[in-house]
């Protein structure tokens, strides 16, 4: 049970994070809250600038960040996503209730709720 709620947090925490932050100089102090601050996630995913999140963007984000993860002892994301290819798929399409193809920063803010659940999911699968 321990594990699975490790998994989960870690699930959350993926999905709160931006890669860009994450993946940033800690001496710098940059990527600092993006856990707690939505608004900064979505900014560090939005390569382009254009206030939405594409698929792409989206889903190089997430790869991305799993992959920091997975440099750090925490694998799981990554083996999620290598054994659910279309899981990334899944989280966008439960983010994007408009269904234009684009996440905007308040899909993003209320969709981290349904993608979380959806992790969760995933985890209690493979845990069993």
């Amino acid at each position: 049970m321990i594990r699975f709620a490790s998994v989960v947090a870690l699930a959350f925490g993926f999905l709160s994070l931006s890669v860009v932050g994450f993946a940033q100089d800690e001496k710098k102090g940059k990527g600092k809250g993006a856990l707690a601050d939505p608004e900064m996630a979505f900014k560090r995913m939005d390569e382009n600038g254009d206030g939405k999140v594409s698929k792409e963007e989206f889903k190089k984000a997430q790869n991305t960040m799993a992959e920091k993860m997975a440099e750090k002892g925490f694998d799981n994301l990554k083996k999620a996503f290598t054994d659910k290819p279309d899981l990334l798929d899944k989280m966008f399409a439960a983010m994007d209730t408009n269904k234009d193809g684009y996440l905007s920063l308040e899909e993003f803010k209320t969709g981290r709720e349904k993608t979380r659940e959806l992790m969760k999911d995933v985890f209690k699968k493979k845990d069993n």
